[in-house]
C-alpha cells in the first residue's frame, strides 16, 4: 500500500505536471498566432514600402533626367548668354566709334560752315534764286 499512495502521488505529481505543460503549450500556441499575425502585418508593411521604395526611386530616376536636361539647357543658355554679351561689348565699342566719328564728322561741318568760301557758297546760291 505504501508503493501504490507512492505511485498515486506520482501519478497526480504527473498528471498535474502534463497539465501544467499543456496549459504551457496552449499559452505559447496563443503566443505563436499573436507573432504569425504581427509577421503578417510586417510582412504586409515591409512590401507595401518595397512598393513604395521601387515608385520613389522611378521618380528619382526622372528627376535626375529631368534635372540633367534642364542642366543642359542652361548650359546651352549660359553659353549663348556669354557670346550675347561679347557681341553687346563688341557693338558698344562699333558705337562708340561711330559716335566719335560722328562728333568729328559735325565739327568737319561746322568749320565748313564757318568758312569765308562756305559763306560765298551761301550768297551766290541767294544770288542765283
Amino acid at each position: 500500500t505504501e508503493h501504490k499512495l507512492w505511485f498515486a502521488q506520482q501519478l497526480e505529481n504527473s498528471q498535474n505536471q502534463i497539465a501544467e505543460l499543456t496549459e504551457h503549450k496552449l499559452w505559447f500556441a496563443q503566443q505563436l498566432d499573436i507573432l504569425n499575425q504581427e509577421l503578417l502585418k510586417v510582412t504586409s508593411s515591409l512590401e507595401q514600402l518595397q512598393i513604395e521604395l521601387r515608385n520613389t526611386q522611378v521618380d528619382l530616376s526622372r528627376t535626375q533626367l529631368r534635372y540633367n536636361h534642364l542642366k543642359a539647357r542652361l548650359n546651352v543658355k549660359q553659353s549663348k548668354l556669354l557670346e550675347t554679351r561679347s557681341q553687346l561689348k563688341e557693338k558698344k565699342l562699333q558705337l562708340q566709334g561711330i559716335r566719335q566719328d560722328l562728333k568729328y564728322t559735325k565739327e568737319t561741318i561746322e568749320a565748313m560752315k564757318s568758312s569765308k568760301f562756305w559763306k560765298l557758297r551761301n550768297a551766290w546760291f541767294k544770288l542765283r534764286r
